[in-house]
């Protein structure tokens, strides 16, 4: 490919997407730039050293599904050198304590009796329902709900990187810059402009030029970004921003002597606020230097956010016997904001391919439909990376 030939990409943000897309575009020849306005890469899908326990930036050392796509972007395409363990199935814990493990028929069936409005079946949908979109069943639309059921059975179940989400972040970023990519961070995107030769990214007060602009980051924001020309993505983009509902939520990080759960997911539909936890030491044991992680679910409700930490702590409590003699709280973190759990509530999700020629968004604002957390994330990318392979 000539020089004056290669197409110019800019990506906002160096999140999970912006990552998949940086490392698909420049092994497929194209001059890729991500400018990320955080001082770190990987958004909520790295983790931050506390104590010598990797702590998660948003996600949970997890992927959803064994078969989706996260694990067709990173490893049928890109070939990475990330292991993915298989944690088995997810269990539930009863309303007296019974540990029981949910397969696919099992959850089809509370799904159906939820559905029927049996008390039990609604609770424990629930749960699975904040666990892995941070929403209580009436908060999603029925179609999403039936999907995320289709998903579900389709991709199997939940694998861990080993190593956690940061392996995964730092072979993309290897594979970005060995393919003559460039990463920059502190680097906030002030403006986009629409030019007849493609885009105008301002950022620091320098000017990139671009054929193609890929967002990953809030819509709404991208929105903003685009100034008089968001015009031209059309009114129904500018009314779901109007409409748009960012997830909060608030995950605790504990340390233990022991193990704790039956299983490296476990919902837990009868604590106060906790809808599960995960342990993902369960399936890698050397994750946290030999010590128990775990890291609770919940929804961010109206009212102090203090009160519901400390509900999440007693939750723990009654959870774990011994919780004051051999477990730890190292890490308490809120989502919201510019920091949800995600950009778009589940089943009200933006479109990856806009009205304007050459721009596109991935992410958790972008979800297709019944994807979820990351997958959604790996999703978006696939639709992305479609469009732009096929000519925008």
């Amino acid at each position: 490919m000539e020089e004056e030939d290669i197409t110019e990409v800019m990506i906002v943000g160096a999140g999970l997407g912006g990552l998949l897309t940086g490392a698909i575009l420049s092994r497929e020849g194209y001059k890729v730039t991500i400018l990320e306005r955080l001082n770190f890469i990987g958004g909520r899908f790295t983790s931050f050293d506390k104590d010598g326990v990797p702590i998660p930036t948003g996600a949970v050392h997890m992927i959803p599904c064994r078969w989706g796509p996260m694990k067709r972007t990173l490893i049928d395409r890109l070939g990475l050198p990330i292991d993915l363990i298989d944690i088995g199935r997810p269990a539930i814990i009863g309303k007296d304590g019974e540990q029981i493990e949910l397969g696919a028929s099992g959850a089809t069936k509370l799904f159906i009796k939820s559905l029927l409005r049996f008390s039990y079946a609604t609770r424990v949908m629930n749960s699975i329902y904040e666990f892995s979109m941070g929403l209580k069943g009436h908060e999603i639309p029925l179609r999403e709900r039936v999907a995320f059921m289709l998903r579900a059975r389709e991709y199997s179940h939940h694998v861990t990187p080993r190593g956690g989400t940061k392996t995964v972040i730092d072979a993309l970023v290897k594979d970005i810059r060995d393919n003559n990519g460039i990463i920059s961070i502190n680097h906030e995107v002030e403006s986009i402009r629409v030019v007849d030769s493609g885009f105008k990214t301002n950022a620091r007060g320098n000017e990139f030029s671009s054929d193609i602009v890929v967002a990953n980051c809030r819509p709404p924001a991208l929105f903003s970004l685009l100034g008089d020309d968001s015009k031209k993505l059309g009114s129904g983009f500018r009314k779901r921003v109007e409409k748009n509902r960012p997830v909060p939520g608030i995950k605790v990080a504990v340390v233990c002597d022991h193990r704790v759960c039956p299983s490296s997911i476990t919902f837990t539909p009868f604590l106060q606020v906790i809808s599960g936890f995960s342990e993902p030491t369960v399936a890698d044991p050397e994750l946290a230097g030999g010590k128990h992680l775990l890291l609770s679910h919940q929804e961010l409700r109206p009212g102090p956010v203090d009160e519901q930490i400390n509900a999440a702590i007693e939750d723990f409590r009654r959870f774990i016997p011994d919780f004051d003699e051999s477990c730890q709280v190292i890490a308490t973190q809120v989502f919201r904001g510019v920091y949800p759990v995600n950009h778009a509530s589940q089943g009200h999700d933006f479109a990856p391919v806009t009205a304007i020629p050459g721009l596109c968004i991935v992410g958790d604002g972008v979800k297709p439909k019944g994807h979820i957390m990351t997958e959604g994330v790996a999703r978006s990318v696939e639709i992305a990376i479609d469009h732009i392979l096929g000519g925008v």
